[in-house]
């Protein structure tokens, strides 16, 4: 079973939250031995922990990576962790998950109502299962641990690129991700804002472009 330490999380009900064969609890409902590894390492007292089993032939960062990222999908905001443990033991100290942590960022907690955290358990047993090695889910994931906004912001086209023109190479990307992203997108908007649509994945793209070229 993985332990995963959770910064920023903010949830309604003060019970455990039931993810299938998942689960987020509160710090006082975790095993003491497993509160006193987490003490070793982190020395403070985590509001909120998930426990998930570990995946056969998967390293525990990678589910990690799909952890945070299903939590990422499911809501404008980020839930961070510094640290995974199998049972008692620290496996892995990812430090890019540490730049949220200064005190500039300003990063708001991570909230869950009781209708959301509904909604969140079918979330995650949709989810879970996703790919972190995809290019796209990769790119998506670590864009907010970028220390610059330049970088966070490149990161995130670079994945609706690659999900929507996966043929670029091929030239005209611009008209390419912006007509397909307005299909997908704009699929129940008027037509006036599919045209704001499509003219605003443009200059996102051509920003991201230019971003790059630097």
């Amino acid at each position: 079973m993985l332990t995963i330490p959770l910064h920023n999380l903010s949830l309604e009900s003060p019970g455990v939250v039931h993810l299938g064969d998942s689960k987020i609890l509160p710090w006082h409902e975790a095993a003491e031995d497993v509160q006193g590894a987490i003490l070793k390492t982190t020395t403070r007292e985590w509001p909120f922990l998930l426990q998930t089993p570990s995946k056969e032939n998967e390293q525990p960062r990678r589910t990690l990576d799909r952890v945070l990222t299903v939590f990422k999908l499911f809501k404008d905001s980020l839930v961070l962790s510094v640290s995974v443990f199998v049972n008692t033991k620290l496996v892995d100290f990812p430090p890019h998950y540490t730049h949220w942590l200064d005190a500039d960022r300003g990063l708001p907690p991570f909230h869950l109502d009781k209708k959301e955290e509904t909604e969140f358990a079918r979330f995650w047993e949709e989810f879970l299962e996703i790919n972190p090695a995809n290019f796209a889910v990769y790119r998506f994931h670590l864009a907010d641990y970028r220390s610059y906004s330049v970088d966070r912001f490149t990161d995130y086209v670079e994945p609706l690129e690659y999900l929507l023109a996966p043929d670029s190479g091929g030239g005209e990307i611009r008209y390419k991700f912006a007509s397909r992203g307005v299909l997908i997108l704009g699929r129940d908007k008027t037509a006036n804002a599919r045209r704001d649509l499509y003219e605003r994945t443009q200059r996102c793209l051509r920003h991201a472009i230019c971003n790059s070229a630097r």
